[in-house]
């Protein structure tokens, strides 16, 4: 059986790089320079179009999937322990999450509050894993180098694999396995 992957501070600490991602560093993102010339837009029109959200759910299900993936490799083909399998997890989607934020934020140069979030989320991994009073309270294990490479490359092959296909290949395998959700209203 599977044991509990993430507890409660896990969710905690998530919470703590997405709020931040999303208040600070994506809303300082600068506006694009026509952005007072285009009409506004309609009343009716969603904020999101329905491939833009199916696109948004493609690459959550990829770090989606690619988590399930380390956990079960971690815990069952390595027979690592709980600790040790839900620390490679929860690594790999602190570093998935990060590559998801890289990916989406437009311009990086002139955002100050860019760099500075992804360099304490990184940060805070790394302590939460190595000091040993924050290790028992997130319930890890120590990750020796060949983990963080590990974790390293699931984490940004997670975004890696969805995020860089050719753009017209993408909407049109998208547009033609969900013709049915397209066609609604």
């Amino acid at each position: 059986g599977w044991t509990p992957i993430f507890f409660p501070i896990h969710i905690v600490f998530l919470e703590m790089i997405i709020d931040p991602a999303c208040s600070v560093v994506f809303e300082a993102e600068p506006d694009s320079p026509d952005l007072m010339n285009r009409p506004p837009r309609p009343a009716g029109q969603h904020v999101m179009s329905r491939p833009e959200f199916i696109w948004a759910c493609v690459r959550g299900l990829s770090v989606l999937i690619v988590c399930l993936v380390v956990y079960w490799f971690s815990f069952f083909h390595l027979r690592a322990s709980a600790e040790n399998s839900r620390t490679l997890t929860y690594a790999t989607l602190i570093v998935a999450n990060v590559a998801l934020i890289v990916s989406s934020a437009r311009m990086r140069r002139e955002n100050p509050f860019f760099w500075p979030l992804i360099g304490g989320v990184l940060l805070s991994l790394i302590l939460m894993i190595s000091i040993p009073i924050m290790r028992h309270w997130f319930q890890f294990s120590i990750l020796h180098p060949v983990d963080w490479i590990m974790v390293a490359l699931a984490g940004v092959a997670s975004i890696l694999l969805v995020s860089y296909f050719p753009s017209s290949f993408r909407w049109s395998v998208m547009k033609t396995r969900c013709s049915a959700f397209f066609s609604r209203p």
